[in-house]
């Protein structure tokens, strides 16, 4: 059997992985990276700004996983989308900020970008694999 079969009976699982794996974001992106300017120059404020989405994220998949509402194909649909908006978002300030970028920043964030995109490509095939 697989992870996507695996998951897909009890699909609230995914919402645990990517609720601990946006907690992880946001304390990157709100406490490690701002306390290191001199390896990491990606502006403070942009980092708030892209914890705190983490941390809405991490919430919306925590309050998921714990509170398994009866509509989880939908719930699924919508973080992999707004995960993937991230990655999107994230990728975006990257290329626009990439000549004040330290190197770590830039291979900081495309790991991120990486996998959050591999965890969005698995949210969708877990929502597609829901029979409801």
């Amino acid at each position: 059997m697989s992870f996507i079969e695996r998951v897909s009976q009890d699909p609230h699982f995914i919402f645990l992985i990517d609720g601990i794996g946006a907690n992880i974001t946001a304390l990157s992106l709100l406490l490690v990276l701002p306390n290191l300017p001199e390896v990491f120059t990606m502006p403070a404020n942009i980092l708030n700004y892209l914890g705190t989405i983490a941390l809405v994220f991490a919430t919306y998949s925590l309050c998921n996983f714990f509170l398994k509402p009866r509509k989880a194909k939908l719930l699924i649909w919508i973080i992999a989308i707004a995960n993937l908006a991230y990655c999107l978002f994230s990728g975006l300030i990257v290329a626009r900020l990439l000549c004040r970028l330290s190197m770590l920043d830039v291979v900081y964030f495309l790991g991120e970008i990486l996998i959050v995109a591999v965890l969005a490509t698995i949210e969708f095939k877990v929502a597609k694999s829901i029979k409801a």
